[in-house]
């Protein structure tokens, strides 16, 4: 006659076996959460700069924004008045104006000339509603210029991707450099 025995786990077991599981989520959490925001911020770049293509593109092929009126200041370049949506835009303000009525801002749009420190060319600037902080050029865009984003405001770690010999000195920047041509091509370096 075979007696049935019923086995279970123990105390011990159990507490071991979670002892374990605990071990290995400390190990795993933190991990997963830094790629999980790496691949944040590698969404929000690639959403910022292909709003940036697009928009910049739009804006340098608009006859209505930038005429071509057979001078030498063609495309971006052309800062002479026009009427958009109500509102006149002209001068070295007239890019950074018209690039934020194309976007959804939740702060004040300053497109003002201010030059914050010496040899800088002029900014201007706005905060999204995803809460990226956009730097826009002040400028006629004779040459190439500079738009600067920061995709997550004032959070860290605060820092552009730079290389210096074969290290690299920010390897998850939320800082980007975006280079506009006057006639509307747009590119990164680095990334």
């Amino acid at each position: 006659m075979i007696k049935n025995k019923k086995r279970g786990y123990t105390l011990a077991e159990i507490a071991m076996t979670l002892a374990i599981v605990g071990f290995i989520s400390s190990i795993t959490v933190p991990v997963l959460n830094n790629v999980v925001k790496h691949s944040k911020d590698a969404s929000l770049f690639k959403k910022v700069y292909y709003f940036t293509i697009r928009t910049v593109d739009e804006l340098a092929h608009d006859d209505d924004l930038y005429p071509d009126n057979d001078s030498d200041a063609q495309y971006l370049a052309n800062t002479s008045k026009i009427k958009y949506l109500g509102k006149e835009y002209e001068g070295d303000t007239k890019f950074c104006e018209l690039f934020a009525t194309k976007v959804e801002v939740a702060s004040t749009v300053d497109c003002m000339t201010h030059v914050f420190t010496t040899g800088s060319a002029p900014i201007g600037s706005f905060i999204t509603n995803d809460g990226i902080v956009w730097n826009l050029p002040v400028v006629p865009f004779l040459f190439d210029e500079k738009i600067k984003v920061d995709i997550n405001g004032d959070d860290a770690p605060n820092c552009e991707y730079s290389k210096i010999g074969n290290t690299v000195t920010c390897p998850n920047p939320d800082r980007f450099t975006i280079h506009v041509s006057p006639k509307g091509r747009v590119w990164v370096d680095g990334v």
